[in-house]
């Protein structure tokens, strides 16, 4: 038996719904317009409790755009959003900006 067919957002992000996580793959850069198509994409799918991870493995950087629709992803669900593989400048940003109420920085 194979898992949950992944939805595919613009720009070849993946989406993966799981009874107890929504698992979203990001490629390229998490800027205004990309956090947009995130968002649009997402909240529709989102229930109240279910985790959220976030693989950033091919993800250069997020823009402040981009942070700002994580911190409503994780309002929206109530959990904090665990991020994976996050480039050292992602790292830098959430630490730097105090987002770590939202975001949960993963090895």
């Amino acid at each position: 038996m194979s898992g949950p067919e992944p939805l595919r957002l613009p720009d070849d992000t993946l989406v993966t719904i799981e009874e107890a996580a929504m698992r979203i793959r990001l490629s390229g850069n998490l800027d205004l317009l990309r956090a947009s198509r995130l968002k649009e994409g997402v909240q529709p799918h989102l229930v109240r409790g279910k985790a959220i991870f976030l693989d950033l493995q091919d993800c250069q950087w997020i823009d402040s755009a981009g942070f700002a629709t994580l911190m409503r992803l994780a309002e929206s669900s109530g959990e904090k959003i665990r991020v994976a593989w996050a480039p050292s400048q992602v790292r830098a940003a959430v630490l730097h900006l105090g987002l770590e109420s939202w975001i949960i920085l993963e090895d």
